[in-house]
């Protein structure tokens, strides 16, 4: 496999997708791998960062076999330079990189791993970058998830992955308002806060949000904003005939309401026999099975990804 070259990317800028869930098998590294597969059949140079660490297999979905190299160098400072562990996929502009093959221990990086890592994804220069997580609240994937101010999150329609959906959006809201505090030296001052009110006093995320409008109001800073400054993309995945086809809009108006990032609904992706067939193959799902409802709803989602206001319907589809 040939590694791709990175002339004239270094003044460009990604955008980064970070795709989490609450609850594993809810299909995040093949929606991950479908979504840069069709990104990457548009032109657009796109890069998959494998994050689900401990359990990685993106590559199953992109056809890859076991890759020879990935995070595992970088991490053991084989390599300096995380580019020199990307690998060039069957896919014509879409590369990847793959954390099979690393240590189990992988998965409880330590903080200085953690940070060193996160600022090479953020150097790396590609049109789009999608970073595949792990399941859970483990701060590492939270931090992760954090990397981009753009999210995506995958849930299947049964009630225990949509309970763990909310359970991992609110801790994602939580680490992100400790973050906005910490960067703003606030730590302190809502910790005093905290002490000089009852537990019964703050029932919700609304009550953190109006301390800090008080303290916006009082110091002419724009910390809410901060928080609030957070793009999240539903993806209603594994869906069948059975579920409501509103259920993924009312998922999406209950985010709006008491978690106070942008959410949007990006679309339902059918359950589908096809994608099993098309690992067993050895082949990448939307390339075999172009023409499959599920294979279509996933150029819908992807054409709303490219048009950045999440509003066109466009009527053509991606490819002929």
């Amino acid at each position: 496999m040939h590694r791709p070259t990175y002339e004239n990317q270094m003044n460009n800028h990604s955008r980064i997708y970070v795709v989490g869930g609450g609850k594993g098998g809810t299909g995040k590294s093949f929606i991950t791998a479908s979504l840069g597969t069709i990104l990457a059949q548009q032109g657009k140079r796109v890069l998959l960062v494998d994050l689900d660490l401990g359990a990685a297999n993106l590559h199953t979905f992109l056809a890859l076999g076991k890759p020879q190299v990935g995070l595992k160098q970088y991490l053991n400072k084989e390599v300096r330079d995380l580019n020199d562990v990307v690998m060039q996929t069957k896919q014509t502009n879409l590369s990847v990189i793959s954390s099979s093959g690393c240590s189990l221990e992988i998965a409880n990086l330590y903080y200085a791993q953690k940070v060193k890592l996160i600022k090479a994804i953020k150097k790396l220069s590609y049109d789009y970058l999608f970073i595949d997580l792990g399941s859970g609240t483990h701060y590492n994937t939270l931090d992760f998830y954090l990397i981009s101010n753009e999210g995506i999150i995958i849930t299947t329609p049964e009630p225990i992955s949509v309970e763990n959906m909310f359970r991992f959006m609110k801790s994602i809201y939580l680490r992100k308002i400790k973050q906005a505090l910490r960067d703003n030296g606030l730590n302190i001052i809502c910790q005093e806060y905290l002490k000089t009110v009852k537990d019964s006093q703050i029932r919700s995320f609304s009550d953190i949000i109006n301390f800090l409008r008080q303290y916006d109001a009082k110091n002419d800073t724009n910390i809410e904003s901060c928080i609030k400054d957070h793009k999240i993309g539903l993806i209603l995945n594994q869906f069948r005939w059975q579920v409501d086809m509103n259920f993924g809009h009312e998922l999406t108006k209950i985010c709006n309401k008491h978690l106070y990032f942008d959410y949007h609904f990006l679309g339902c992706v059918s359950s589908d026999n096809k994608i099993s067939d098309a690992t067993m193959k050895d082949r990448i799902f939307v390339n075999e099975y172009g023409y499959a409802k599920t294979a279509t709803e996933l150029y819908g989602v992807a054409r709303k990804i490219l048009d950045e206001s999440y509003q066109a319907e466009l009527s053509l589809p991606l490819v002929s």
